[in-house]
């Protein structure tokens, strides 16, 4: 087994050491299998394969024992981009996921250069199918400050088994405001993503706030009421020198005819 050398994969060798894919996740649903996966090499074009083994090696990568799909992409010169792909079939719970990657060489008689070593088998998880509240709906703050409890969600599979490492989007959608952060917020082990706060928008009344999850239709809701605080006027000591002596000047006449009677 030999390591991938970095973006721009300068190794020299059998097969010209090409660098395999790294597998990020694998997300099993809804008839689908849904692969995210960075491959660092040289810029240029090649092919990933994906296959399915119900054991890994010793190394824990490999082997191709059923093949599941390919497709093309083209990588840049600086490694940045990750890749997902959409197998219109469903793998075994229960199976690992690998690939390899090899160079597209015209200059070939296959068309192809060297193909790599198998990746990193990875588990599957089943894809998330349900979003719902987990804390921080229902609260009342002052306008223009975070709420107390920040907002958080927790994802579901299809059997109710929390999904952990799912993107969800916390965006504004009325009473403005803003949330923290703008992108998304990630699930832990146990399926919850939070954000760091929700500050309410400037207006007293209502506001709201969603939470969406990409391939799940339904988003859910937060809401919030703001209380606006209006300021109580102060008076300097200049202008309650002058109220007291008007007060006292509308109770003279009535005191003076007293005093007369």
């Amino acid at each position: 087994m030999t390591p991938n050398d970095g973006c721009g994969d300068p190794g020299t060798g059998p097969n010209g050491f090409q660098n395999f894919p790294v597998l990020l996740s694998v997300l099993v649903g809804g008839g689908t299998t849904t692969i995210d996966y960075d491959l660092d090499t040289a810029g240029g074009d090649y092919r990933v394969e994906f296959f399915s083994v119900p054991v890994a090696d010793p190394s824990g990568h490999g082997e191709g024992l059923s093949f599941l799909g390919a497709e093309q992409i083209s990588v840049s010169a600086t490694c940045e981009e990750t890749y997902q792909v959409v197998l219109p079939l469903t793998v075994a719970t229960s199976a690992l996921v690998t690939a390899t990657a090899t160079p597209v060489d015209g200059a070939q008689p296959s068309g192809f250069g060297g193909t790599s070593e198998f990746s990193a088998a990875v588990s599957t998880t089943a894809a998330p199918t349900q979003i719902a509240i987990n804390a921080g709906d229902g609260q009342t703050g002052l306008v223009g400050q975070a709420l107390a409890v920040a907002p958080s969600v927790i994802v579901r599979d299809a059997n109710d088994n929390p999904v952990a490492g799912v993107e969800v989007t916390f965006a504004v959608a009325t009473g403005g405001g803003t949330v923290d952060p703008t992108t998304p917020v990630i699930t832990d082990a146990s399926g919850v993503a939070t954000a760091t706060s929700w500050t309410l928008g400037t207006s007293g009344g209502t506001n709201t706030l969603t939470a969406t999850v990409a391939g799940i239709p339904e988003s859910v809701t937060f809401t919030a009421i703001g209380i606006q605080v209006i300021p109580v006027p102060t008076l300097d000591s200049r202008a309650l020198l002058i109220l007291m002596l008007l007060i006292i000047a509308m109770a003279l006449p009535a005191l003076t005819r007293r005093v007369g009677a």
